[in-house]
């Protein structure tokens, strides 16, 4: 019996690494003007990497000329003010030339602390979709909607939560 046990132990030590940093993905989805679904934004963690993909719905009409990712372990880690969320202050942001329908960050995680912590994820763009809409706000957002992800203020921005305990 103890045999057994000793020889379970070592076949779970070893299997440990291969396990240990396996990917996770969430998706949320994009939201123009609270309201319009202007497509997803997918994060996937793994051992070294927190990559945020932004793919909008280019054959419906919608494309992004900037956007911005920030991520914290609690809402106190973003700039805010009065009225919410402050994009303009995020840690990654980009302005894209003409119009794009995605765009990748890749965000490196070492020495971040993030690993076995949900982390707190918030995306903004600025979009044009069908119809002649131009320069709209858009959030990514939980489950399709605001509830319970939004920071507290005037305006509507919104965050989600990454299981960065799924990914270590």
């Amino acid at each position: 019996m103890k045999k057994l046990i000793v020889l379970l132990m070592i076949v779970a030590l070893l299997a440990a690494p291969l396990t240990a940093y396996a990917s996770y993905t969430v998706s949320a989805r994009l939201l123009a003007g609270q309201t319009e679904f202007a497509g997803v934004v997918k994060v996937t963690g793994d051992a070294n990497n927190l990559t945020v993909s932004f793919m909008l719905r280019g054959g419906a009409g919608w494309c992004m000329t900037e956007s911005a990712v920030h991520v914290g372990l609690s809402l106190d880690e973003f700039p805010q003010g009065p009225g919410g969320a402050i994009p303009g202050q995020f840690e990654f942001q980009a302005d894209h030339e003409g119009c794009v329908t995605s765009y990748t960050y890749t965000i490196p995680v070492e020495g971040r602390g993030w690993y076995g912590n949900w982390i707190y994820i918030a995306t903004h763009a600025v979009v044009n979709g069908p119809g002649g809409l131009v320069g709209e706000t858009a959030w990514a957002v939980n489950c399709g909607n605001l509830e319970g992800g939004q920071f507290p203020g005037r305006n509507w921005s919104a965050y989600f939560r990454f299981p960065a305990n799924a990914w270590y």
